[in-house]
């Protein structure tokens, strides 16, 4: 059996996992595990495709991400975000703040609320957080938004925290 690698991916997917990683050998070994499931890699790239059509901003995004990978527990990953939210404006107290599910505007507090609801109980009881972003302004599109960016970086913090276990494992004959 030939080993699999990451030419079948994307550029917006290598793209993708090199901001979701921060580095391009974090993003090579995860690229290098999708490359075994084109399934794995369509499902990624579908997620991928629709970023830059979403009405969150990349500032909300972030903000998102970083509430994810604490919640996920994948300190890794809550590096590599806070590098990314730098390289968009994001001081890194700020960026510590997102992660703890904190910050002093209305908008991003009702966000990263119901990032935590959503992760934690999966969306089960999550209406006070709806409510709650609702009376600040962010619309439907943007909630929906918010559970789109939950699985995608769910999913990415998983490949990261089992990378190095699926690589170290051996493959399937």
């Amino acid at each position: 059996m030939t080993e699999p690698t990451d030419g079948n991916l994307s550029p917006a997917v290598l793209d993708l996992l090199e901001k979701l990683q921060g580095d391009e050998d974090g993003a090579a070994s995860i690229a290098s595990l999708l490359a075994r499931s084109p399934a794995a890699t369509e499902g990624l790239e579908a997620l991928v495709s629709v970023q830059d059509r979403m009405k969150l901003a990349p500032r909300h995004r972030e903000a998102i991400a970083l509430r994810i990978a604490e919640l996920n527990g994948c300190s890794r990953c809550v590096g590599d975000r806070a590098a990314q939210a730098a390289r968009i404006g994001i001081d890194d107290e700020t960026a510590r703040k997102f992660s703890l599910g904190l910050s002093d505007d209305p908008v991003e507090q009702a966000l990263l609320a119901l990032t935590t609801k959503a992760v934690r109980d999966r969306g089960a009881h999550s209406g006070l957080a709806i409510r709650t972003a609702r009376s600040v302004g962010i619309t439907e599109e943007e909630i929906l938004e918010v559970f789109l960016l939950i699985g995608m970086h769910t999913y990415a913090n998983v490949l990261q925290l089992v990378t190095s276990t699926l690589e170290g494992s051996p493959k399937d004959a």
